[in-house]
């Protein structure tokens, strides 16, 4: 069986090229595994839906970056930190682990095997993934500027 939610949300982060552009995101959660309930679905919402608001119209960026952190200061923008970078890999490694760590007691109390996590951009990245910590396995990877990867659960 599978569970699959997507969430809408507009940032605005740094290009690789230092320029600051706005994206619609879509952020995609599904899960593998034996039958589950609804109450799993909602406990995707619950654990996502904080993250989501916090990084709605807000400027993405990178910890490192303090340059951009204190021209955002003085300017009075809503933004948020991560702890790398903001592309849409990035993005969607720091979801997997976000939600593997706050919902992993609940996802293998139904009987999850498998979550794969996707981010789009207006722009053409995208990028899968789950991490390896929390009992989930990676079982399959390709890295390149749509990158994806699933992990399994580790036995």
């Amino acid at each position: 069986m599978k569970i699959t939610q997507q969430f809408n949300w507009e940032a605005t982060h740094q290009h690789v090229s230092h320029t600051l552009h706005r994206h619609a995101f879509r952020l995609t959660v599904e899960l593998s595994g034996s039958p589950a309930s609804l109450a799993l679905s909602e406990k995707v919402a619950e654990v996502l839906h904080p993250l989501i608001e916090t990084w709605d119209d807000a400027v993405l960026v990178a910890a490192y970056d303090e340059t951009l952190q204190e021209q955002l200061d003085r300017q009075g923008r809503k933004y948020a930190m991560l702890p790398k970078e903001t592309t849409a890999e990035a993005l969607s490694r720091y979801v997997a682990d976000y939600f593997c760590l706050m919902a992993a007691p609940h996802l293998r109390s139904h009987g999850i095997e498998a979550v794969q996590v996707r981010v789009d951009g207006t722009s053409p990245d995208a990028a899968e993934a789950v991490p390896e910590e929390h009992g989930f396995a990676r079982v399959a990877f390709r890295s390149d500027r749509y990158g994806s990867a699933k992990w399994g659960r580790a036995a």
